[in-house]
């Protein structure tokens, strides 16, 4: 019965993009060296920049944590308690190919 609640309770906080506004990725600036990789990583291009601008995450993250794993400067922050294991096997040359 938990579970359900929990589940229900997921469902109704991700339709409401609740989740994008309270655990958004964010870039620090003074890391970033605005390589773009990043951006070339989302799987859902959530992720622009402009020229002479850091990069902006928008609300359609997908939390696959591709930009906040493979930075090479780590300068894509996770708000929750994320050490960079997602794609510890993998290098970013493997996703642009």
């Amino acid at each position: 019965m938990q579970f359900t609640i929990t589940s229900l309770a997921g469902l109704k906080v991700t339709k409401s993009n609740l989740n994008q506004k309270l655990l958004r990725l964010e870039t620090n600036h003074e890391e970033c060296r605005r390589c773009g990789i990043c951006v070339k990583l989302c799987p859902v291009n959530n992720i622009t920049l402009s020229e002479d601008k850091y990069p902006v995450h928008g609300f359609n993250c997908e939390y696959c944590l591709r930009c906040t794993s493979l930075c090479p400067r780590g300068a894509v922050s996770c708000p929750i308690n994320y050490k960079g294991k997602t794609y510890r096997a993998v290098k970013a040359r493997e996703f642009l190919e």
